[in-house]
């Protein structure tokens, strides 16, 4: 009997692991890029006046998108300090808008898979005092609102073919009414002056209106806007890239091999050449061998045997070598083999 339990358990157990999808099975996750989002707006008053600049806006989209598709799970997020590092190396973002053939340069540089650009072609302000000058008396904070229009591109780094484009409105959500009672105010030989100017005055609506909005209102709605629209891009993509994922086939394709070689060591990085940037991406690991020569005891004939000593793992991609960091038992030296068998 209690071989016969053991042996149901067992069963119940292998049932629901196999009933668990396996959606990291034969699956890599993508390496993305993210651009500053350029803005295309005529209207840059209200930016100017909340931000300072429109770059701070744009980068704070970026910023934010940036951590969501982290939060998907299913891309490798190129870090922002490169992607401005080239940005600045190919002297881009001084001439204008960066085009789909521009992106795809760039992404290869990077060595990334698919590099995201957009731009905010619309910024609107609702709800707003029918006088912003003298403003109007009977205008409320809750009242003002927000909408964002963001158009995003995926592009893909090896063709520079557009694999999804996406226009959308990113929209605030008005601040809603407590409707909590008024509180009760303890009486006191001190402090009731200032709980009357500081509880009362903000527990009663109408002495708590203002005229017009400050710059913190209209932050406060085109944050909201931002992260409202941000997370429909996200959405967007990942049932994009759930439309694209093809079911991994029992039989692995077999990889295209590689050869290069270790041309400098400087600290902790690994300087590799005869590597295409094509071959790898940002995260590959590669293994690390030196050739040995050697007599044959018994012939005494030379024999040559390759030794793998550890692993490198491909942190940068530039025209002419890639760099990589190494771990391993034994030292890494220039000449030794480097390759993906």
């Amino acid at each position: 009997m209690r071989f016969l339990k053991k042996l149901n358990t067992c069963m119940i157990i292998l049932v629901l692991i196999g009933a668990v999808p396996s959606v990291s099975l034969g699956q890599k996750k993508k390496h993305i890029a993210i651009l500053d989002f350029e803005f295309n707006t005529a209207d840059q008053s209200a930016i100017y006046m909340v931000y300072g600049d429109i770059k701070n806006l744009r980068r704070q989209i970026s910023d934010r998108l940036e951590v969501t598709m982290v939060n998907l799970g299913s891309y490798n997020v190129g870090e922002r300090r490169e992607v401005e590092k080239v940005m600045r190396e190919q002297d881009y973002g001084r001439g204008g808008r960066i085009d789909t053939d521009t992106a795809a340069h760039i992404g290869r540089i990077l060595g990334v898979d698919t590099l995201i650009i957009g731009s905010i072609t619309q910024v609107e302000l609702e709800g707003l005092p029918a006088d912003l000058v003298s403003g109007d008396v009977g205008w409320l904070p809750s009242n003002l609102s927000a909408k964002i229009r963001l158009n995003v591109r995926m592009v893909d780094a090896t063709t520079g073919q557009i694999n999804a484009a996406l226009d959308l409105v990113g929209t605030s959500v008005p601040q809603k009414k407590s409707g909590r009672p008024l509180e009760m105010i303890p009486l006191g030989p001190s402090g009731v002056i200032g709980e009357i100017g500081g509880v009362i005055i903000g527990k009663i609506p109408f002495l708590n209106r203002r005229k017009k909005p400050s710059t913190q209102d209209y932050k406060r709605v085109i944050d909201l806007a931002v992260e409202d629209g941000v997370a429909k891009i996200a959405q967007q993509f990942g049932r994009v890239e759930a439309a694209t994922q093809k079911p991994s086939s029992i039989q692995e394709t077999v990889a295209t091999p590689i050869e290069g070689r270790v041309q400098l060591v400087k600290a902790t990085a690994i300087f590799v050449t005869g590597i295409s940037r094509s071959q790898v991406k940002l995260g590959d690991r590669l293994f690390v061998q030196r050739l040995h020569i050697e007599k044959d005891v018994q012939t005494g004939r030379e024999i040559r045997f390759n030794e793998k000593i550890g692993e490198l793992e491909v942190t940068g991609i530039q025209d002419s070598v890639v760099v990589g960091t190494f771990s391993g038992a034994e030292t890494v030296k220039a000449g030794d083999l480097v390759t993906n068998r």
